[in-house]
């Protein structure tokens, strides 16, 4: 912008931060968030990504839309984001009591919970902003039960109250806008005992879900949908220290609630120890729990005489 005052010529520079990759990601169902007398045409998802355009000007982006746990997943893990919104609806929110948190959930457009996800942030994640009602409210019990880990450098967007997700997603990038982000952030990295377990997954008789693979409470991966006959092999890490068999035991885990029939695929665990992983199921081989299985470790050893191998693992 140039102005002349006189023989003098003053010079204003408005200069906008650049930053690394600024995802946004929602979940929303359009058809289910359409304000009353609005067109069929109307789409949620169409104007919170012309919002977050507008403001994104001159800046590497990604906008993806009817988001899952396995696209928010790979975003996190994405080390060239440093900025990720993530807009959707929150469940059972609304009291302030000690145990919020036991019903609380961030849903998905599916209505699957995927708040485990958000428990552990990588470092390179710099801004964190949850677009949803009383987002607050669910960290601040995680934050109290030490169910959240984040760097110190990382800012957070988070709702108290009901929200907008228009005006929400506006106050979001309106704080982004005004944050200096750093080019790299120095991970901090400990060595920790590490048992490794491999897994085989077979989607046998129909297309799997996605899961996630949680074991003490931490999701290790997630894996994304099976298609019918198709198989995914991988390896999950347990930070130790191993003390008994329990704290082996493995979670499967779509997000979705009790009233919801999913094939999750059969899984296969194995590791050095030749040790078995066995379903948690009835007589006749049915798994107990819908929407999730889990896997008990079978065996005579003591795990904690196990050797285990020592990783150096950064955050």
């Amino acid at each position: 912008m140039l102005k002349t005052l006189g023989k003098m010529m003053l010079i204003f520079a408005l200069v906008t931060p650049v930053w690394g990759k600024v995802v946004l990601l929602t979940s929303l169902n359009p058809e289910l968030n359409r304000p009353p007398l609005r067109s069929k045409k109307w789409n949620i998802n169409e104007k919170l990504e012309k919002i977050f355009r507008d403001q994104m000007d001159n800046q590497e982006i990604e906008v993806i839309h009817m988001a899952n746990q396995w696209q928010l997943y790979q975003a996190l893990n994405d080390k060239d984001v440093q900025a990720l919104l993530w807009v959707s609806h929150s469940s059972n929110t609304s009291d302030r009591t000690s145990d919020a948190l036991s019903t609380a959930s961030v849903l998905d457009h599916q209505f699957r919970d995927v708040l485990p996800l958000f428990q552990t942030i990588p470092s390179h994640i710099q801004y964190l902003g949850l677009v949803g009602c009383r987002s607050e409210l669910i960290i601040n019990e995680l934050k109290s039960k030490n169910k959240f880990q984040s760097s110190a450098e990382t800012k957070l967007f988070l709702e108290e109250k009901k929200v907008d997700a228009r005006k929400s997603l506006k106050r979001a990038l309106k704080e982004l806008k005004q944050i200096k982000l750093k080019d790299e952030v120095e991970a901090k990295c400990i060595e920790q005992e590490v048992a490794q377990i491999d897994f085989t997954r077979t989607a046998i008789e129909s297309d799997a879900a996605s899961v996630r693979i949680v074991v003490g409470g931490q999701v290790l991966k997630v894996l994304p949908k099976l298609l019918k006959g198709e198989t995914q092999t991988g390896t999950i890490s347990v930070v130790g220290p191993i003390q008994s068999k329990g704290d082996l035991k493995i979670l499967i885990d779509t997000g979705a609630s009790s009233h919801s029939e999913l094939d999750l695929g059969k899984f296969t665990f194995t590791n050095d120890h030749e040790a078995e992983w066995k379903l948690f199921a009835k007589p006749d081989g049915t798994p107990f729990g819908i929407g999730s299985q889990v896997y008990h470790l079978k065996t005579k050893e003591q795990v904690n005489e196990w050797p285990f191998n020592i990783e150096t693992r950064c955050n």
